[in-house]
């Protein structure tokens, strides 16, 4: 999730009519491939992004997809950015519940209802 958050600017650089490696990307913005590579992925499983193979091997050509709601998605994000970071550098498994830890994958839980549904996932997976 942190990566995430970290590439949420770049799928401003994207469209949907026009396609560009993760390569490309990472050039135009000065990421580092590889990692771009994993977030891009991940926007992709999300349906965030299309993820067309291209002619290099292991190389994929990405494009926002039409049909996504990535700007509500990306809102959400930017909105409980400190929330979901503080999740990932304080509620570290394991952990007892009921517990500080806890408690704080809770909160944000309560103030993602009736929201994205995958950011809720976000905030109760370290209860698992």
């Amino acid at each position: 999730t942190p990566l995430l958050l970290e590439t949420l600017p770049l799928l401003s650089q994207l469209s949907s009519d026009a396609r560009c490696t993760a390569a490309q990307l990472a050039e135009g913005s000065g990421a580092r491939t590889g990692p771009l590579q994993v977030a891009l992925r991940s926007w992709g499983a999300l349906g965030v992004l299309k993820l067309e193979p291209g002619t290099i091997e292991a190389d994929v050509a990405y494009a926002l997809d039409a049909e996504s709601n990535w700007k509500d998605l990306a809102d959400v994000l930017q909105a409980e950015k400190e929330k979901i970071l503080e999740i990932y550098s304080k509620a570290q498994p394991p952990f007892k519940i009921p517990s500080e830890a806890s408690q704080l994958c809770l909160d944000l839980w309560r103030r993602l209802a009736g929201r994205s549904s995958l950011l809720q996932g976000v905030a109760l997976a370290p209860l698992l």
